[in-house]
């Protein structure tokens, strides 16, 4: 465990995108997640498309996150995620600021909320961002899918960027950011 070789996260701001997080676990037993924790969706799947056309959103517009309120994780996945790195017991940076970004709204990740707040975690002085999420293709061949240049705006920010290989055996040796776990 790091934290047993005194490395315990403290100044560290990791964001990480799941499921949400039970922070009535015991790992998380007096801890406080950072304030702009929650859960998100994109406007695309925050609306209605009436709703949509009287804001006047359109193309990029319908990336933007909103905020849905409090987050529950009602797979586990986010709170087992979060315990490994943020949990007082078995996490490796139990004294990290820790952003939690529920982007599960169903069964799967709003992969348009993802990139909105990729954009906006950019911005942030966040050191680390988790994405244990299905879709390591998707990463592997972003030029494809568009999302290069927001991995890329992380490496310029000095950002660390962890993500799940998954169980594919995929060869993850040819992510093309270098700042990525």
């Amino acid at each position: 465990y790091a934290h047993n070789r005194s490395i315990e996260g403290a100044g560290v701001t990791l964001a990480i995108f799941d499921s949400g997080v039970n922070v009535n676990h015991d790992e998380f037993a007096g801890k406080t997640l950072n304030a702009n924790s929650g859960s998100y969706v994109s406007a695309i799947n925050a609306y209605t498309l009436d709703e949509i056309e009287a804001m006047g959103l359109t193309g990029l517009d319908l990336y933007q996150p909103v905020a849905t309120g409090e987050q529950e994780d009602v797979f586990g996945h986010g709170t087992h995620v979060t315990s490994m790195s943020w949990g007082e017991n078995v996490g490796v940076a139990p004294e990290a600021d820790v952003i939690m970004l529920d982007v599960y709204p169903t069964t799967s990740p709003d992969s348009l909320a993802v990139k909105g707040l990729i954009g906006e975690l950019a911005s942030m002085s966040v050191d680390f961002i988790n994405a244990s999420l299905t879709g390591v293709d998707y990463y592997e061949n972003s030029d494809f899918t568009n999302e290069r240049p927001l991995y890329e705006a992380l490496e310029t920010a000095g950002m660390g960027f962890i993500v799940a290989s998954g169980n594919f055996g995929l060869d993850m040796t040819k992510t093309f950011i270098t700042n990525t776990i």
